[in-house]
């Protein structure tokens, strides 16, 4: 995926301010952000034209104004936010039935990307970055998205898609994902048998809005927690759940 450097290191600088509690100096935004001083008050003078900024000329610190508050209030409520409050109390219930990692996944152009987790109390656990951005291929998760996507989406994904080998179960062609996705449809829950990290198992079911696919409710957990006799549990007890979240935003 292409990015805009320059203005990927504009966001940075803004949230780095706003991490700090709202006010920094230029050698203090450089430092932090990698970017040579110069620059930097390029990217200051920027936010302070947008009105996102506010230079004290007592100081010389810069403070964050009210602006972002501003542009949060226009925006409603967003369906991603309508899934993350259904999934939210969904997920603690499942916790309660199978005590592991538990993640809502949505595709994010084409990567899979986590956007809600509950993480197994478990005394040894699986922790993982929220907003680290996965192969959709090689994860349960991204699977049980992709295979609900209509022909021609999956044919864009395949064409674009990276089939590098993660560990010895990688999926590394698109003959092979289609072959693996068309089971899926079928039984309605996709499992990574350790394609992405070689220790790490999950099953995944998809979740729906409208009749369209938009996300997938995943269990995750360590490979030697998994028993073959616990799949048909597993999986029942995990569609089951996310049948519920599709209901529930499909009554919205």
């Amino acid at each position: 995926m292409r990015i805009i450097g320059s203005f990927e290191k504009g966001l940075n600088v803004l949230e780095y301010i706003a991490s700090i509690g709202g006010k920094a100096r230029t050698n203090e935004v450089a430092k932090a952000c990698d970017i040579p001083p110069s620059n930097t008050v390029l990217f200051l003078n920027t936010l302070i034209q947008k009105g996102y900024l506010i230079k004290n000329s007592q100081d010389g610190r810069y403070y964050l104004s009210n602006r972002l508050a501003q542009v949060a209030e226009t925006v409603s409520i967003s369906l991603y936010d309508d899934l993350k409050n259904i999934a939210a109390n969904v997920i603690e219930e499942l916790q309660s039935k199978i005590d592991e990692n538990i993640l809502i996944a949505v595709l994010n152009h084409d990567m899979m990307e986590f956007i809600l987790r509950r993480q197994s109390t478990k005394q040894i656990q699986i922790v993982n970055n929220i907003h680290q951005f996965y192969p959709p291929h090689s994860t349960a998760a991204g699977k049980a998205i992709l295979a609900f996507l209509s022909k021609n989406e999956l044919t864009d994904y395949l064409k674009a898609a990276e089939f590098e080998s993660y560990t010895d179960k990688t999926l590394t062609t698109a003959s092979a994902v289609r072959q693996e996705l068309k089971q899926v449809k079928k039984d309605y829950y996709a499992i990574n048998h350790g394609e992405y990290e070689a220790d790490i198992m999950a099953v995944a079911a998809p979740i729906f809005l409208k009749k369209k696919i938009i996300a997938s409710l995943t269990v995750q957990f360590p490979k030697f927690r998994y028993q073959d006799s616990e799949l048909d549990t597993y999986v029942t007890t995990i569609k089951q759940h996310a049948d519920n979240i599709t209901t529930q935003l499909n009554n919205i």
